[in-house]
């Protein structure tokens, strides 16, 4: 139980400069203006009063404020809307760490186009790996993509259905 702030400082000096480009990388600062004390807000143990998404941008933040050469990501985007999660890609992972050693651990087929290699994994081994250009000719790289598709599908038909069964229940 701490403040977001010191949940980002994580023991560490505050640096204004490192702080803010952490908040802003992180897509933090509109979490932080509605929470009632901003950064100094109290976070409930393991995060229990922020959403997956916050937790995931917290993290995010602790890490980009550390400022390491290398970055182990395990699937940072998979807890933030479609918007913020493109944003943090392309401004924080493509650009901000341009200099740096970032590995992304993700399911979205949308990140490849801007990584430099990819590893496919199955049961914890390496199936196949190579640029996105060489994969993409791959027969396993194609069986994963379709089933990426298929599951978007369902899910895009649910997000509908739900928007449709709450319109009824408003009407």
């Amino acid at each position: 139980n701490t403040t977001v702030k010191n949940n980002i400082l994580f023991g560490q000096e505050f640096d204004q400069r490192r702080y803010e480009e952490a908040i802003k990388y992180s897509c933090l600062q509109s979490d932080l203006d509605i929470l009632i004390n901003k950064d100094e807000t109290e976070i409930g143990e393991k995060g229990v009063n922020l959403s997956g998404g916050q937790k995931a941008r917290v993290s995010l933040a602790r890490a980009l404020y550390k400022n390491s050469e290398i970055y182990l990501l395990d699937d940072p985007l998979s807890a933030v809307d479609a918007h913020v999660g493109n944003y943090i890609l392309k401004e924080c992972f493509v650009d901000y760490l341009q200099n740096k050693t970032r590995v992304l651990v993700t399911h979205k087929f949308e990140s490849l186009k801007y990584v430099d290699y990819i590893y496919i994994f199955n049961k914890g081994q390496i199936v196949q790996e190579g640029t996105l250009e060489n994969l993409q000719q791959s027969p396993i790289f194609q069986e994963i993509k379709e089933k990426y598709n298929m599951i978007n599908k369902q899910e895009e038909a649910i997000v509908e259905q739900d928007e449709k069964k709450a319109e009824k229940e408003e009407a």
